[in-house]
C-alpha cells in the first residue's frame, strides 16, 4: 500500500496573520465590555470574585495617570491534589510541577476550543478569548498529599460569545456559562473513566492530552481534581484510567484531508463558518482556514461547492467539521465528491472504500487549479484499484 500522503497543499504565506486578522473579528467583546469594570474601591467584595488591577490610562483616551481601574471576573476554585508522588506530603519537584502544570492546561485548553469551534487543537498562536479562558492562577500548594490550588474564569467572563450562542455543529447542551474550561476538562475526563468518549467534550485530540495528564507526574501517580464550593464536578485520573484511554485512543478517529462537494446553504461572517448541504440532504458544518477569507465564500453562497481540507470527527466516526482550506466551484465530475465524510482509525489509506467504487476511471486532471495533488494520479489510481481488490 502506498504511503499515505496529503493532498492537501502548503499553508499558504501570511496564515498566521490572517489567523490573528480572524480571531480578532469573531463574536466577542473588548475585555472591559465582558467583564465588570469600574474604579478599585468600588470593587464588589466576595467570595467568587477576582479583582485585577490595570492602569486606567490603558483604556483608549484616558490620560497615563488617571489612576487604576478595577475588573472583576467570577471565578470557582479547585483543588488538584497528586498521590503517590516520589517526594514528601505537601511538596513536588519543581520539574514536575511544571510537567503536571502544563498537562491540566492542555487539555482544558483542547477541550474549550473543541467546544467553541469544533476543532480541538490548530496551528498558529491561540485566540484571545482562549487566553482568558484558560487564564487559571495556581494560588497554593497544600500539604497531607500534595495538592495544587486553583483558580480559574468563568467562561461568561472569558468567552460568552464564543460559548453562548447555538453552535453550528451543536453535539448537545452548551456548556453553562457560570462553568469554567476546568469543568470541561473534568466532563472530558470522566467520559475517558467511564469509556464512553462524550461526542460533545471529546475526541482525539482531547483523549491525547488526557493520556498526557495521566503521565505528566510519573507512573503511579494519581490525580483528583475537585471543585472547592458545594458544586458538582471533578474528576479522578490513575493508571488504570490512562491505560483505559490508551486503548480508547486507538480507535478514535483521527482527522483526515477530504474532499467534498455540496451546496453552500448556510454562512456566518462574523466567526468563518458554513454550512454545506449535500445531495441526499445531509448537512456537514465547516470553518474556514486561517488562509482562507470569508470573502472567498460569498460569490458561492447558494450554489454548488467543492472543498477541500481535513475533517475532524466526533468519537462514534461521524464528521463533526470541515475545515476549507481550498474552494471553489463544482465542476463536471466532482459528483464522486457527494458523500459524507466517513470516520477512520489512524492508519487507513487517504481514499475511502466508498470513494475508491466511483473513481477508478475519474479524470484527476479534471481537478488541476482547485488544489495541489501532491501524489500523481497514477499513484491515486493504483491507491484506489488496490482498496477494489480488497473490498
Amino acid at each position: 500500500m502506498l504511503p499515505r500522503r496529503s493532498i492537501l497543499p502548503a499553508a499558504r504565506p501570511g496564515s498566521g496573520r490572517s489567523e490573528r486578522r480572524r480571531a480578532d473579528r469573531l463574536p466577542g467583546r473588548r475585555e472591559q465590555d465582558i467583564t465588570k469594570t469600574g474604579d478599585v474601591a468600588s470593587a464588589p467584595r466576595g467570595k467568587g470574585y477576582h479583582l485585577r488591577r490595570a492602569a486606567a490610562g490603558r483604556q483608549r483616551g484616558c490620560p497615563e495617570d488617571a489612576g487604576e481601574r478595577a475588573v472583576f471576573v467570577k471565578t470557582r476554585r479547585y483543588t488538584l491534589r497528586l498521590r503517590g508522588l516520589a517526594a514528601a506530603d505537601g511538596e513536588i519537584p519543581s520539574e514536575t510541577l511544571e510537567a503536571v502544570l502544563a498537562s491540566v492546561r492542555r487539555v482544558a485548553e483542547r477541550v474549550a476550543r473543541l467546544r467553541a469551534t469544533g476543532v480541538a487543537s490548530a496551528e498558529g498562536p491561540r485566540p484571545k478569548w482562549l487566553e482568558r479562558t484558560v487564564g487559571f492562577t495556581v494560588t497554593g500548594l497544600g500539604g497531607g498529599s500534595t495538592a495544587l490550588h486553583y483558580r480559574a474564569p468563568s467562561l461568561r467572563d472569558t468567552a460568552e460569545a464564543q460559548f453562548g450562542p447555538p453552535l453550528l455543529w451543536g453535539d448537545s447542551t452548551a456548556p453553562n456559562l457560570d462553568d469554567t474550561a476546568l469543568d470541561l476538562t473534568a466532563e472530558a475526563v470522566r467520559s475517558m473513566r467511564a469509556r464512553k468518549p462524550s461526542a460533545g467534550a471529546t475526541d482525539r485530540a482531547v483523549a491525547e492530552a488526557v493520556v498526557a495528564l495521566g503521565r505528566s507526574a510519573g507512573d503511579g501517580v494519581e490525580y483528583e481534581m475537585r471543585p472547592e464550593d458545594s458544586g458538582g464536578g471533578g474528576f479522578e485520573l490513575d493508571d488504570s484510567t490512562r491505560r483505559s484511554a490508551e486503548e480508547q485512543l486507538e480507535r478514535l478517529p483521527e482527522s483526515r484531508a477530504w474532499v467534498v462537494t455540496g451546496r453552500i446553504d448556510r454562512i456566518q461572517h462574523d466567526d468563518a463558518t458554513f454550512r454545506l448541504r449535500l445531495r441526499d440532504g445531509a448537512t456537514l458544518a465547516g470553518r474556514l482556514d486561517s488562509g482562507v477569507e470569508v470573502e472567498e465564500l460569498r460569490p458561492l453562497w447558494g450554489r454548488e461547492a467543492t472543498i477541500v481540507g481535513p475533517v475532524h470527527f466526533r468519537p462514534d466516526g461521524r464528521p463533526r467539521v470541515l475545515v476549507a482550506r481550498q474552494i471553489g466551484s463544482r465542476e463536471e465530475g466532482h459528483a464522486i465528491f457527494e458523500q459524507m465524510p466517513e470516520g477512520v482509525v489512524p492508519g487507513s489509506p487517504v481514499i475511502s472504500r466508498e470513494l475508491a467504487k466511483k473513481a477508478e476511471n475519474f479524470d484527476w486532471s479534471r481537478l488541476e487549479g482547485l488544489w495541489e495533488i501532491e501524489q500523481s494520479p497514477e499513484e491515486v489510481l493504483a491507491q484506489i484499484r488496490e482498496m477494489r481488490s480488497a473490498g
